[in-house]
């Protein structure tokens, strides 16, 4: 994947937090929720901006971002859990703005992930949703392979009651 050499990642700072939570209001597009069609994508954008601020807020460990030319062009969330196989560095969230898709934002911030993680992790791991098709590209050209597939599946309910 070639990388325009204008990329500059960096660990987000807190004045970089808006943007990051503004961006994931709006950058997707393949998310369980966004494919939901019991779910409008106002709501599901509210989702993945709340993701993103919680993120941002200490969920992760370090939240990256990506500017070209001093603009926002993307972020990665980090997760670092303990599992059966030890610990788990896990991109949780990672998002590109629109306007820099297919410019090697998200190979940019993958690569960052794998050489600050592989040495502090004895696992690096991804989720992404099956029809998410450019990023199960991107992720098997970094060389992640499938492990496991589940299903997610959400009920809607109100008052106590699930929604039909």
């Amino acid at each position: 994947m070639p990388v325009t050499a204008d990329i500059r990642i960096s660990a987000a700072a807190p004045a970089d937090f808006f943007d990051i939570e503004d961006l994931a209001g709006r950058c997707f597009l393949y998310s369980r929720f966004h494919l939901d069609p019991r779910m409008s994508s106002e709501q599901a954008n509210a989702i993945k901006r709340s993701w993103a601020a919680n993120a941002c807020k200490g969920r992760a460990p370090v939240v990256y971002v990506a500017r070209v030319q001093g603009r926002l062009a993307g972020f990665l969330a980090v997760l670092e859990v303990n599992s059966t196989h030890g610990r788990d560095a896990v991109i949780d969230l990672v998002g590109v703005d629109e306007g820099f898709r297919g410019r090697g934002i998200g190979w940019a911030l993958s690569q960052t992930f794998i050489r600050d993680f592989s040495d502090r992790a004895d696992r690096l791991r991804v989720g992404t949703q099956i029809s998410n098709i450019p990023a199960l590209r991107l992720y098997e050209a970094l060389g992640f392979r499938t492990s496991s597939t589940s299903y997610v599946l959400h009920a809607h309910s109100c008052n106590g009651e699930i929604l039909q």
